[in-house]
């Protein structure tokens, strides 16, 4: 990324509407508007009489006669020590006057650290004419910098200290830079009100080949929003910064958490609408690493990369021939983000060969704090807003060793900076109050194969149309295959603070047992054709929160189907039957099995459960603690033919649901569901 230049909107100041400090922050002594056009004016005349002058004398005349009063009129406003070597103003261009400042030293805001806001062997700029007459915004279409060190800090309550004339104006800028041309040139930039450090080392590109546009290096590092970062990038000599429309080329990368981002194309006006197309790739240890950049709570997954043409213009940013890799799970596709309406609103077409869930969450790699300590550790310590009495050397003369650089001397703030994320809502669930843009998104999605960790039966031929409006996400409609069968319904979670949860409804029909369990011995499974629905919704923010308060109801039915005849005979409690069975093996049809249960605050109760086969009748009643992870459950059973050889009890199941207990309990009489009584 190239250095912005010292310009007070593409720094911040103006790049959207006017500003304004918080409520019950200092306002700072602001200007009035007379006072900024008489100091304009008085600048514009000295400029304009000076031009008129030239083009009268020629080049008789001594532009450098002009530099004792500049450097009065800046140190008197600012309160700083201003140095000029020499001034020099051409009239070549048509555009307007360039203006050439020698061996330039401007001190700092006494508010901000030690280091000179410049000091440079050579400041060149060219001045568009009509921003010298009367214009409210003042245009540098080209800014040339030369063995500079700039230094650009601004406050939280938007005091900036490059601001001389009016030190204490926290309104929107009045000088802008169209272009930057950095020749062995630092900048140093610190913007409180977003978190964000950085520092930039321009340079001359070592082994160009002739006719290359690429021959200035950019080295930076930093860091933003409590993560660090670092890269570099080989490109023009010009850097366009915003209003040209001018590309220019750019090949580099970006390090941070983990994760690297390369990119290589033409981009212009990399501080306002900037245009871009390039060939972008991503790669990463974890997408955990990812997080603090999207200010998302992002799940650790194995090693990533990404691939993709981004193309953006003013209102609308593209990503065409879209690859991504998760460990084992794929996706392709393209992905639109269109910004130039009331909101912003995401489109993406994404097909999958395979998605494996166990390539996401937190045994899949490393966790997000892991991550981002890991990438530090990789990283070169980066900068973080540094307190007010932390002083930075100024730029040494010539001769002397070169300037430490800002993220050593902030390395030890950087090494004791939080390194996790602050979880927070998907990007539509941007806060109206904070003034984010409402974001809205349609996602179309269709996998091949869905690999559940649970499950020994993938799903197949998914699809999903998922939509993200007033902080809801809806995936309607939700269809796919599984275990023979098929299954559709809805599923929608809400992200608004007063509602926040989420509900689903699904209904499955021709669903094998035997395949939903993974059973693959033909004499021990059993096999059974499963219909059902559920209907679910639960509240809260986290896994504990939707076990607490889930509610809703779950049925269950089988049609046809057999099991062992040895389990018959056991859940019969017949045990000459079970000894039989054991010697002759066969199987027991499945005459009608169902089960019913209603869910409220986290707890299954059964509305009725039953199993009837040639051998058996078993009736069942129970309850499953969702939140606690138990399950008490009654099972009575009633054998058919010879029943007298059986036991006359029931079968209890209870403890945690992974590992429960079963006893034998006296007989509790239960009645069936209606639905299976006449098959009884």
């Amino acid at each position: 990324m190239p250095p912005p230049a010292p310009d007070d909107r593409a720094a911040g100041a103006g790049a959207g509407p006017p500003e304004a400090a918080p409520a019950g922050e200092p306002q700072g002594r602001r200007p009035s508007e007379p006072t900024r056009r008489r100091t304009r004016r008085i600048v514009g005349g000295i400029v304009a009489a000076v031009a008129l002058l030239a083009l009268t004398v020629g080049l008789v005349f001594d532009w450098n006669w002009l530099r004792p009063v500049l450097e009065h009129h800046l140190a008197s406003r600012s309160g700083r020590s201003v140095r000029i070597g020499r001034l020099d103003v051409g009239l070549a261009s048509r555009v307007g006057p360039t203006v050439r400042l020698s061996d330039v030293f401007v001190a700092n805001a006494p508010w901000a650290s030690a280091r000179p806001l410049i000091q440079a062997r050579e400041v060149r700029f060219t001045v568009e004419w009509g921003g010298l007459f009367g214009r409210d915004l003042i245009t540098l279409t080209h800014l040339v910098l030369i063995d500079a060190d700039v230094s650009l800090e601004r406050r939280v309550d938007g005091l900036r200290n490059w601001r001389l004339t009016h030190p204490d104006d926290r309104g929107p800028g009045h000088v802008r830079v169209l272009a930057i041309e950095p020749h062995r040139t630092t900048l140093h930039a610190l913007h409180d009100g977003v978190d964000l450090a950085i520092d930039l080392r321009a340079s001359a590109l070592d082994g160009v080949p002739a006719g290359s546009a690429r021959v200035t290096q950019v080295d930076f590092d930093g860091r933003w929003r409590g993560s660090a970062f670092s890269g570099s990038a080989a490109t023009a000599a010009v850097l366009t910064l915003r209003d040209t429309a001018r590309t220019f080329p750019l090949r580099g990368h970006l390090l941070s958490n983990g994760s690297r981002l390369d990119v290589d194309g033409q981009v212009a006006d990399i501080l306002r609408q900037p245009l871009i197309e390039a060939r972008t790739e991503l790669r990463g240890d974890s997408l955990a690493g990812l997080g603090p950049w999207l200010r998302a709570a992002v799940p650790a997954s194995r090693p990533y990369e990404a691939r993709a043409t981004l193309r953006r213009d003013a209102a609308r940013l593209e990503l065409g021939d879209v690859e991504i890799r998760v460990g084992t799970s794929d996706a392709r596709g393209t992905v639109a983000l269109n910004t130039g309406a009331e909101r912003t609103d995401l489109t993406a077409e994404l097909t999958s060969r395979s998605v494996a869930l166990a390539d996401f969450g937190p045994r899949s790699g490393r966790g997000a704090a892991e991550t981002t300590q890991a990438g530090a550790r990789e990283e070169a310590a980066a900068p973080r807003a540094r307190p007010r009495d932390q002083a930075a050397a100024p730029r040494p003369g010539p001769g002397a060793s070169a300037p430490r650089p800002l993220s050593e001397t902030a390395a030890s703030a950087a090494a004791s900076a939080p390194a996790a994320a602050t979880a927070a809502a998907p990007a539509g669930a941007a806060s109206a109050e904070r003034g984010v843009r409402p974001f809205g998104a349609t996602v179309r999605w269709q996998a091949a194969t869905l690999k559940l960790p649970a499950s020994r039966a993938p799903l197949t031929g998914v699809r999903v149309q998922a939509t993200l409006a007033d902080r809801v996400l809806e995936a309607r409609p939700l269809e796919f295959a599984v275990a023979g069968g098929r299954a559709t319904g809805s599923a929608s979670v809400d992200f608004n603070a007063d509602s926040r949860g989420w509900r689903t409804t699904l209904d499955w029909r021709g669903v094998r047992l035997e395949q939903l369990l993974g059973q693959t011995d033909v004499e021990r499974r059993v096999e059974a054709v499963l219909n059902g629905s559920a209907r679910l919704a639960a509240r809260g923010r986290a896994q504990d929160d939707w076990l607490a308060s889930v509610a809703g109801s779950v049925d269950l039915q089988v049609t046809g189907g057999s099991l062992p005849a040895s389990l018959d005979a056991k859940l019969a409690l017949h045990g000459p039957r079970v000894l039989g069975a054991m010697l002759t093996g066969g199987r027991a049809p499945i005459r009608c099995a169902r089960a019913g249960l209603d869910v409220e605050n986290g707890i299954a109760r059964s509305r009725g459960w039953v199993l009837d086969t040639e051998g058996e009748h078993v009736v069942g009643r129970g309850s499953i603690d969702l939140r606690r992870r138990r399950l008490d459950v009654l099972l009575t059973p009633e054998a058919k033919g010879a029943s007298w050889l059986a036991l006359d009890r029931s079968i209890r199941i209870e403890g945690p649901w992974q590992t429960p207990a079963r006893r034998l309990v006296d007989r509790v009489a239960l009645p069936a569901p209606a639905a299976c009584r006449a098959a009884g």
